[in-house]
């Protein structure tokens, strides 16, 4: 009696193990975000500062 109340157990904890297993779709990772230094140099180049300007600017973002 109770090696089969074992044995369900153990094919009802698979089936609702690969039932969930099927409905989860696996996110794809999201690509790190940008350093906020290289978002400061994104958003000056932008702008079209000179590049004089551009490492002035990130100067005093790091200051």
């Amino acid at each position: 009696m109770e090696n089969t109340n074992v044995r369900s157990l153990v094919d009802h904890r698979l089936q609702v193990t690969r039932r969930s297993a099927a409905t989860e779709s696996p996110s794809p990772p999201s690509p790190p975000k940008p350093r906020l230094l290289d978002q400061v140099r994104q958003a000056i180049r932008a702008r079209q500062y000179s590049p004089r300007e551009d490492s002035g600017r990130l100067r005093d973002a790091v200051d």
